[in-house]
């Protein structure tokens, strides 16, 4: 048997280990993120509405396209809790294993990013705001970083509960999650009311880390459920898109609290598409081409890269760093947002799989 005969048994073996699943919800969601980043520009241009250069259908469309993404980031932390929270692992090895795996990938793409955003000048950085300029890359433009890593830590602890939570159990973790971190904060905003709660990142999206874990091995559910838990996913995210809609004309200015990821209808959005989400690719499995399957967990593998990365390459578009301008509003939105989604997700994940072949534990 030739090498490369050996590593594509290999190759073989591994993506048969894997549940497809998993793999097809990890890859639509780092989409999904690509797609909420790529029609920012539009959303943000409601002024444009308002004077007639840019047309209410166009804008509606980037609206609806990052409303139905708003799931991207929940279903990410379900994933994680879902196979992490299962794992019989000792602390020891579980934080050897796991924290590199975050946090090498966070400084490297991290560091590249505080190198463009400073025009790759070392003593830029180094000046007296060093503190501030760190901060603001590392956890202000990886806001997500924290959360993942938060969640890591306290996955040792969470792990005892589900182990032996009962049903009970689990309805009052999640009845107190979703008062405290989702319904709370949407009564603040949408009546004006007054209850502070300030809780840090991992806490907010530890609901959905449990919910993971809990939909995948405890509940069950029939076909029609699922099926009205997918329309439901849909119908909900119609009403944000309807309801940023509104919200935004009346107030003459884009309004993204509806697209909070804590939001009740994003929360309810986010469980309901999961649910959905995982019914409908565990049975397209089997009708799935093999070169399909295998393209999908490439993407799946290196999502978290892709994640890292695709904000500093569009906005490389965006600014025409490379000798051309690309970016939604760069011509008719139809046309120009599916485009820019396009190269900016495939850029992102060409860079990536290049880079991985070096460097495979700095990158993702």
């Amino acid at each position: 048997m030739t090498k490369r005969q050996s590593q594509t048994k290999k190759h073989n073996a591994l993506n048969e280990s894997r549940l497809f699943w998993a793999d097809a919800m990890r890859a639509l969601s780092i989409l999904m993120v690509v797609i909420i980043h790529s029609s920012a520009k539009v959303l943000y241009e409601w002024s444009a509405v308002e004077t007639g250069e840019l047309s209410t259908v166009s804008w509606n469309f980037a609206n609806l396209l990052n409303s139905f993404s708003r799931i991207s980031v929940p279903l990410f932390v379900m994933l994680s809790g879902a196979f992490l929270l299962q794992k019989s692992e000792s602390l020891t090895f579980f934080l050897q294993k796991r924290i590199p795996r975050i946090v090498l990938p966070w400084v490297f793409w991290g560091s590249i990013q505080l190198l463009y955003n400073y025009n790759f000048s070392i003593e830029t950085i180094l000046s007296s705001t060093v503190y501030e300029k760190l901060a603001t890359t590392f956890f202000g433009g990886f806001w997500f970083m924290p959360l993942i890593l938060g969640l890591y830590l306290v996955t040792p602890i969470i792990k005892a509960f589900t182990k032996t939570a009962k049903t009970t159990d689990y309805a009052y973790f999640f009845i107190l999650w979703f008062v405290t971190v989702s319904l709370i904060p949407t009564l603040n905003q949408s009546f004006g009311i007054n209850i502070s709660l300030q809780l840090p990142i991992f806490v907010q999206y530890l609901g959905y880390f449990v919910a993971g874990y809990y939909l995948v091995h405890k509940a069950r559910f029939s076909k029609k459920s699922i099926n009205q838990f997918g329309l439901l996913c849909i119908v909900i995210n119609v009403v944000i898109a309807l309801g940023t809609y509104c919200i935004t004309k009346f107030e003459s200015q884009f309004h993204a609290s509806l697209y909070e990821y804590t939001n009740v209808l994003v929360a309810v959005s986010s469980i309901s598409g999961f649910i959905a989400l995982r019914s409908f690719f565990q049975n397209k499995a089997v009708r799935v081409k093999k070169t399909i399957q295998n393209k999908i967990v490439k993407i799946s593998q290196v999502s978290l890269g892709i994640f890292l990365s695709h904000a500093l390459i569009l906005d490389i578009f965006t600014k025409g760093k490379l000798g051309f301008t690309l970016h939604a509003l760069n011509g008719p939105i139809i046309i120009a947002l599916p485009m820019t989604i396009t190269l900016v997700f495939l850029t992102s994940l060409s860079v990536v799989l290049i880079l991985r072949k070096y460097m495979n534990r700095f990158i993702s």
